[in-house]
């Protein structure tokens, strides 16, 4: 008779069943599991990858796993390997940690991961004890469990049934939205591990409506889900630090817009490209009147270059942009009446209708107000 598996080692964090061996598909891990990490298992609960090789199970025949197998895992396992999806069929609850909408029993996988991670170092100097209990000590709520963990009960699933959703239901722009999510939920030094976890119970951004719409593990099965994770995972590795900039951008109280946005391209590929931020008070008409100043002076100049007489007499581009410079950072922390007599120099020196010489002297007479 076949001996038992012995279950995943024990982790608090982890939520699948403490009782079974779990399988560990093998697109999660980039490029290999690793002993002791709490990952996702073939049934989307979180389980610790054990010290012992891993087997590979692939091409085996029905009815090869040994006893203690998790029968959630093996189902999943059959379902994969005829072309079906598996799901997770538990309520979503909201993550008391983070606050984003999880099937993981009130705590997120990519919490739980975090939480984990700080606590098997430590393993052996714990008195012992679970602080997401189940049983006794978990929270009853009907829905065929004995108990939840100690710390939601299940809630009904708002959104109800999914509709079915193409192979690759996601755009690029959901990609880069994904990234942006969890960089700004975990900081740039999430784990590819944690970027699979973060997007399990995270909505697909383009399909969502309000708290609905399909999230990228209802939307995508494990090994699908490998190739969007590493592409999110890449783009929070190549994201730009703007930190200071932000810094700089809250201490001065203005506000960055997504909406205006000057890109120089060069071919196929941006070589520049201009953010803007705003005073909370500054109204639609004046922003836009600033960004089309600045975009039609680098318009002008970026015309000017490819101009074969370069001889030609006139204000130098870099005089313009000179001038350009000093105007907006006088700007930019200006509240009273002054930054409007400042975006018409601007337009005025975009659309050639003063040279520099005249907004010098016409800048110097602006009061600019300040907070």
């Amino acid at each position: 008779m076949t001996e038992p598996i012995a279950p995943n080692p024990h982790s608090p964090y982890a939520d699948a069943d403490p009782e079974a061996r779990h399988l560990l598909p093998s697109p999660i891990f980039f490029p290999e599991a690793r002993p002791g990490v709490l990952a996702v298992a073939a049934c989307l609960r979180m389980a610790v990858v054990p010290e012992e090789p891993l087997r590979d199970v692939n091409g085996l025949p029905d009815g090869v796993f040994p006893p203690g197998m998790c029968n959630a895992c093996i189902e999943a396992f059959y379902a994969e390997s005829r072309g079906e999806r598996y799901r997770d069929d538990r309520p979503p609850t909201v993550c008391s940690e983070c606050g984003s909408r999880t099937r993981h029993d009130g705590l997120c996988a990519l919490c739980r991961q975090e939480k984990h991670d700080a606590w098997w170092p430590t393993r052996g100097e714990q008195p012992g004890g679970d602080p997401l209990a189940y049983g006794p000590t978990g929270i009853p709520c009907g829905c065929g469990k004995d108990a939840h963990s100690n710390l939601v009960p299940c809630q009904p699933d708002p959104a109800g049934e999914q509709p079915a959703v193409d192979a690759r239901p996601y755009t690029d722009a959901d990609l880069r939205a994904e990234a942006v999510r969890q960089l700004s939920a975990h900081g740039p030094g999430i784990t590819p591990e944690q970027s699979y976890s973060a997007m399990l119970d995270a909505h697909i951004a383009s399909t969502r409506d309000e708290d609905s719409g399909p999230t990228w593990s209802e939307a995508l099965s494990a090994p699908e889900l490998a190739a969007p994770a590493d592409a999110v995972h890449a783009l929070i590795k190549g994201a730009a630090d703007v930190a200071d900039w932000g810094v700089r951008l809250g201490a001065d109280e203005l506000t960055p817009s997504n909406e205006h946005v000057i890109t120089i391209n060069a071919g196929v590929r941006p070589f520049a490209r201009l953010h803007f931020a705003f005073a909370p008070g500054m109204d639609e008409e004046m922003r836009t009147a600033l960004v089309k100043g600045v975009g039609g002076t680098i318009d002008d100049a970026l015309a000017e270059v490819d101009e074969e007489d370069v001889d030609e007499p006139g204000d130098s581009d870099s005089d313009v942009f000179d001038l350009i410079s000093t105007i907006a950072g006088r700007l930019q922390d200006a509240t009273d009446s002054g930054e409007y007599h400042a975006v018409c120099l601007i337009a005025d020196l975009a659309n050639g209708r003063t040279t520099v010489a005249e907004a010098r002297t016409e800048l110097a007479d602006i009061e600019f107000g300040h907070v």
